[in-house]
């Protein structure tokens, strides 16, 4: 044991003490340092993930493919429909411990201690909060303006509407999803942040192979657009719409990244005349980015904090976001 006895040097040692506890939340780079702090190198390695094809589209409007020529451009209001996070397993690790009892925001102090049910809830707070505002700029730099929850929802009709909203996903997709359910429903956790409800998209799922990304084709993924890119995006007065998810994986004393993906859907581009085939939403877009268990939040055995990166989150936010942006922009024409 040190014993101190000047008080001065006593307050120094504390003060001292505190500020390194402090900002050990804060003092890592992980994801820069698994990544890299290049936001556009990181978009290189963001995959393609068009469900029903990369193709152009016809322009007679026919079809599961959008003719996004008929835009012209990129949309321009793009609303967040869902951010959400999912744990794929290990429920009874003891890294949430940390988002108990008088947490802390790490990104942002205005925030309180309730947002929600379950811990995954506050992650993804912290989440979102990171890295909306590189999102925002990728999108911006195509000339789409990204509405988050307390921007799009303006109006008591729309948050009527969002809250009541239904993704209901069939064929193959259903199935899937039951499987997944009936396998790992009781390990796997979904949180969204405030304001957010979270509208769970249909992956492939494999935990062990480390595959996230969407799961759905052929009239299921048309469903889902429909729903989503024509039904929705009207309610909302939105020209697109798009889902962020980010899956994680709690270990003893990490949490880790495994992998992202960001989905858009729209209306038709063209519109409808009565010709057969056509399908009122679409896929414009879809990207995802496969990671390698970043252990972004570390915490001793006892589930105290040791360090998160939250913050650099914003390095996988911004590389997807700009990997979509570049594949809107290039498919507009």
């Amino acid at each position: 044991m040190i014993h101190i006895r000047h008080p001065q040097a006593a307050a120094w040692l504390s003060a001292a003490i505190l500020s390194f506890v402090a900002g050990a939340a804060n003092a890592a780079d992980i994801f820069a340092t698994e990544l890299g702090a290049d936001v556009a190198a990181v978009a290189a390695d963001v995959k393609i993930s068009m469900m029903n094809g990369d193709g152009d589209g016809a322009d007679s409007g026919r079809g599961p493919v959008p003719y996004l020529k008929a835009l012209g451009k990129p949309p321009a209001r793009v609303a967040l429909v869902s951010f959400y996070v999912w744990d794929c397993g290990n429920k009874k690790e003891s890294s949430y411990r940390i988002y108990g009892g008088n947490y802390t925001y790490h990104v942002t102090n205005t925030r309180k201690r309730a947002v929600g049910e379950g811990e995954v809830a506050v992650l993804a707070n912290e989440l979102h909060d990171a890295g909306i505002p590189a999102l925002r700029d990728s999108f911006a730099a195509v000339g789409m303006q990204l509405l988050t929850a307390d921007e799009f929802l303006d109006t008591p009709a729309k948050r009527e509407a969002y809250d009541a909203f239904k993704m209901e996903a069939g064929g193959f997709s259903g199935l899937l999803r039951g499987l997944q359910e009936k396998s790992h429903g009781d390990v796997w956790q979904w949180g969204a942040p405030d304001g957010y409800r979270v509208l769970e998209l249909t992956t492939v799922g494999n935990v062990k192979g480390n595959q996230f990304q969407l799961g759905q084709t052929g009239i299921s993924i048309g469903k889902t657009a429909a729903a989503l890119g024509y039904d929705l995006a009207a309610k909302l007065g939105v020209d697109a719409v798009v889902i962020l998810y980010n899956v994680v994986q709690a270990d003893k004393t990490t949490i880790n990244m495994r992998g992202a993906g960001l989905y858009m859907f729209g209306p038709n581009p063209v519109p409808n005349s009565g010709q057969s085939l056509y399908w009122n939403g679409h896929q414009y877009s879809g990207v995802y980015l496969r990671m390698k268990d970043i252990p972004f939040i570390k915490t001793d055995k006892n589930g105290n904090l040791v360090e998160a990166d939250y913050k650099g989150y914003g390095i996988v936010a911004g590389a997807l976001g700009k990997r979509m942006a570049e594949h809107v922009k290039g498919k507009t024409g």
